[in-house]
């Protein structure tokens, strides 16, 4: 059968879609009725569930099986008649033909259960002689190695492999030897051995010349029209050649295949290879090309890239070029000399040697762009290997950074990055001579303290065992806004920049920290760390010691325990608001005030303290009829060696600790109402989940909340007070999809609750919050507190999230709603709305993404500030997507900068 069209096959649980498949059936009876054998074979095919990791993908795809029951063919039209021996049903058969060949050269064994291949014993430790160092000494080593042959290239083609041909017409030399084959030329090659692995070679062209070993004719003018390829010296093709072996496909004007010396050389020669890791081919463009091996090629003035178009967007042109597939046959590895990169037909770089991988293009990204301080920028991340001549080592990455900046000068970087399974790492190095002024985030101009700049970055996770994990991070700024003006993003959102080792053992509910940081630089990098504390803590060591949930008298207790030891300092941030480039305000102190002075006028100070604490926690959880109730109590106790607190309060003590108490309760509850039936909200049916909860909590606190510098927010920073929380979640779910294909949504979900506390100390925080599973960490304050979700379709939805302070401060403390409709696959908007009463901020943001096609893609997101007003941001990316890149144009205005950027860039760079 040769199927067309949207093709879905399914043979048991497995499944198959594609755009043509050629279809075997063989019926065999049995004892228990009839079994049906089925190949089928696609040119390109793909699994529905692929994704979901229970399916199969691939190109030249055979799929064999056998099965009881029915055959069911459904298809709007069935035409009987003669399949044509070429294209699809041509190289099915052969792929077949393939198939049945290795079953018949090497049967599998049958048997009532599956072969298993178990994996090889592990080598035998050689164990040291008792007493005897295990080191060798140099006088004990070999004093030569012997290095294992090389493995030469897999030949083109072998002895013992067999050459069919055919063509509308066929002369026979006998006086030279000669075959000469014309119209409709078909030469098949192909390699039974299993030893060397099955491989088969198909040649088509307008004509043919098959040279042969002397003798041979005879047996051909028999009538056999099958030779060992032993007994070919060479086959010439002319005429649209088209060569392949399921790998690689070559076509050219004409080529000469010398079977002897297991060369071929082709003239006006296209090359198509695939690697398996991706879904493009990767194509060489070559006057004249050379096969050295069955997967390696070389060619003299030739052309790469990935796009089937003579004049492809982005390709390298190179004096000479070898193109070679692993032996996995997974990638292909190409080495370009005297490479030019060119866009169109235009060059823009040139460098001696470049080693590409599976259509890894050298250039990764670019981008053009500008702005006030730092003029026009050209940003390029380089392949570091592709542009050493080398191949990437496995697990191993290697960028080059090579920027330009008309008013700051040029720059340069690198990143590496490495995953070896257990260990994953990362390193980055960037910097430049620098002799400009930087706008920092803030919108000051600052001079920076050096004209040397730059970063240097490193983290790592390596799992040492099932249970032991270590991280590493190591990172030097040079300078104080180095990031705040040249890596905006990370300056507000990255982690802390800190240099430490971490070691963690973790097994079952047990877990042991060890943990050193030292802070390399005397500044602060990160806007929120320089926002809240305005300093780091630097910890020399801190050791921890965790337990959670041990079970007690059978499960009638549950105990929970930690115990720490920390030797740690404040490390607050150098310089003045001026010099980090922030607002004065920020600090409540003068512009050029320095900013350590401040806070050592408030009594904090940089000498290391040692900390010993530890926190029992034991809960008693039951049950009474549908409600869970679990009472508990925890202490906590600390002790400092220090006795220079005084300095920052007279009411701080080297000892402290927190009684604490309370009761914590839940249940849930739903009804089902069936009758619900709405199509304007899409509703068929209704669930009503509602899961109420409380908590009563009473914490005693020896030393008064702000008695002691804080150096961990779990610890110092902990309240004391009489405390309850009542919360209610409602969940509100119905079905939406339609027959059979009906679908649970959560319609709507409302999670609100209420706080109230005797705290008497003072807000803690402008905003408060309650954190039910340690209240003690809470930021007391009366207040109420909600965050909801609308789903009102499957397009459009409403959310939204708040804190109302109810104290002395009542008013609305946080607040923000938002909707987004998707009109149409290729049309989104988003509306949303947020305020925070302690800096008087109030923005509103609109955003519009809209695919205009398959290539274009437009995003615009304006920004207006309510409390100033007036636009605060303004952002429009325009995106086109092309068969190598994507190319982006964004165009930003940040009014709190007073800056407008332009950027062009080009990502996702393949060849």
């Amino acid at each position: 059968l040769l199927l067309r069209g949207d093709v879905d096959v399914s043979i048991g649980d497995f499944r198959f879609r594609s755009s043509a498949a050629t279809v075997w059936i063989n019926r065999l009876p049995s004892a228990e009725g009839l079994i049906n054998q089925v190949a089928v074979y696609f040119d390109e095919a793909y699994d529905p569930l692929q994704l979901a990791g229970s399916g199969a993908q691939g190109r030249d795809l055979l799929v064999t099986g056998s099965a009881r029951g029915r055959v069911i063919l459904r298809c709007p039209q069935v035409q009987p008649q003669q399949l044509p021996p070429e294209g699809i049903v041509g190289r099915g058969e052969r792929r077949l033909a393939d198939y049945l060949r290795r079953l018949l050269v090497a049967p599998p064994e049958l048997a009532t259960f599956p072969t298993v291949s178990a994996p090889p014993p592990p080598p035998t430790a050689q164990l040291p002689e008792p007493g005897a160092s295990p080191v060798l000494r140099s006088d004990q080593l070999p004093t030569t190695v012997a290095l294992p042959p090389l493995e030469p290239g897999l030949p083109i083609f072998q002895p013992m492999g067999t050459v069919d041909f055919s063509g509308r017409s066929v002369t026979i030399d006998q006086q030279s030897d000669l075959v000469v084959l014309d119209g409709a030329i078909l030469v098949d090659y192909r390699n039974d051995d299993l030893t060397i692995g099955l491989r088969r070679l198909t040649l088509a062209a307008e004509r043919a010349v098959i040279f042969l070993r002397p003798g041979t004719i005879a047996a051909i003018r028999q009538g056999e029209r099958q030779v060992r390829a032993e007994q070919v010296d060479g086959i010439y093709l002319e005429g649209d050649v088209h060569a392949s072996d399921g790998t690689y496909t070559v076509r050219g004007s004409r080529v000469y295949y010398d079977v002897v010396r297991n060369r071929a050389l082709l003239a006006d020669a296209i090359l198509r290879t695939y690697p398996r890791n991706l879904s493009v081919p990767v194509y060489a463009r070559a006057k004249e090309m050379r096969q050295i091996s069955a997967a390696e090629w070389s060619a003299d003035t030739a052309n790469i890239s990935t796009s089937e178009f003579f004049t492809p967007h982005l390709s390298i042109g190179a004096s000479r070029i070898t193109v070679e597939r692993t032996p996995d046959g997974q990638e292909v590895d190409l080495v370009a000399d005297d490479a030019t990169l060119r866009a169109g037909t235009t060059p823009f770089f040139w460098w001696p040697r470049v080693a590409v991988q599976s259509g890894e293009f050298p250039l990764r990204s670019v981008s053009l762009g500008g702005s006030s301080s730092k003029g026009v920028e050209i940003e390029t991340n380089w392949d570091l290997f592709s542009l050493l001549g080398m191949r990437k080592p496995a697990a191993f990455d290697a960028e080059l950074e090579i920027d330009g900046f008309t008013k700051r000068g040029p720059a340069l970087g690198t990143r590496f990055r490495y995953d070896f399974s257990d260990t994953v790492g990362n390193a980055w190095l960037w910097g430049l001579y620098d002799t400009g002024t930087d706008r920092t985030s803030s919108g000051l101009d600052v001079t920076p303290s050096t004209e040397w700049r730059g970063i240097a970055l490193w983290d790592q996770t390596t799992n040492l065992s099932e249970h032991w994990m270590f991280q590493g991070q190591a990172s030097f700024i040079s300078d104080r806004t180095f990031v705040s003006s040249w890596y905006e993003t990370d300056f507000y959102q990255r982690r802390e920049y800190e240099t430490s080792a971490y070691l963690l053992y973790q097994k079952n509910n047990n877990a042991l920290e060890i943990l050193g940081l030292y802070n390399v630089n005397d500044f602060i990098s990160n806007s929120w760390l320089l926002a809240s504390r305005g300093y780091s803590v630097d910890r020399l060591p801190d050791l921890a010691y965790r337990r959670y949930g041990d079970s007690l008298f059978k499960d009638t207790l549950t105990w929970s325990s930690e115990y720490r030891v920390t030797n740690m300092r404040l490390s607050v941030t150098s310089g003045t608001p001026n010099s980090l480039g922030v607002p004065a305000a920020a600090f409540g102190i003068g512009p050029n005030d320095s900013i350590q002075q401040a806070f050592y006028d408030q009594g904090y100070r940089s000498n290391y303290v040692w900390r010993f604490g530890t926190r029992q926690e034991l809960a008693v959880p039951f049950s009474l009829g549908p409600v869970r109730m679990s009472p508990f109590g925890a202490i906590g106790a600390w002790a400092y060696a220090n006795d220079e607190f005084q300095s920052f309060s007279s009411d701080a003590d080297n000892t402290r600790y927190l009684l604490s108490g309370g009761l914590r309760a839940s249940t849930s509850f739903q009804t089902v109402d069936n009758a619900v039936e709405n199509r304007l909200f899409d509703l068929h049916r209704m669930r009503h989940i509602i899961e109420p909860s409380a908590t009563l909590w009473y914490g005693y606190l020896s030393s008064p909340n702000g008695s002691l510098p804080v150096y961990d927010q779990e610890v110092e920073a902990i309240g004391g007070a009489a405390a309850a929380r009542f919360n209610l979640r409602s969940t509100w779910q119905t079905q939406r999809g339609g027959p059979g294909r009906w679908n649970s949504v959560d319609f709507l979900v409302i999670d609100a609750g209420v706080e109230f506390d005797n705290y008497d100390e003072g807000p803690q925080s402008p905003t408060p919050q309650w954190f039910d599973y340690r209240p003690e960490y809470s930021q007391f304050g009366d207040h109420v507190y909600g965050s909801g979700v609308w789903q009102i379709s499957d397009t459009f939805a409403l959310t939204g999230t708040g804190t109302y302070r109810i104290n002395e401060n009542e008013g609305l403390a946080r607040g923000a709603v938002g909707a987004e409709l998707r009109h149409s696959p290729n049309l989104t908007t988003y509306l949303g709305y947020r305020t925070i009463d302690a800096d008087n901020t109030e923005l509103l943001d609109f955003g519009v993404d809209y695919r205009i096609s398959k290539k274009y893609r437009v995003l615009v997101v304006p920004q207006f500030d309510l409390a100033q007003g007036g636009f605060r941001a303004f952002s429009v990316t325009i995106g086109r997507q092309f068969p190598d890149f994507e190319f982006l144009l964004r165009i930003i205005y940040d009014d709190v900068q007073g800056e407008t950027r332009v950027a062009a860039s080009l990502g996702r760079i393949e060849f």
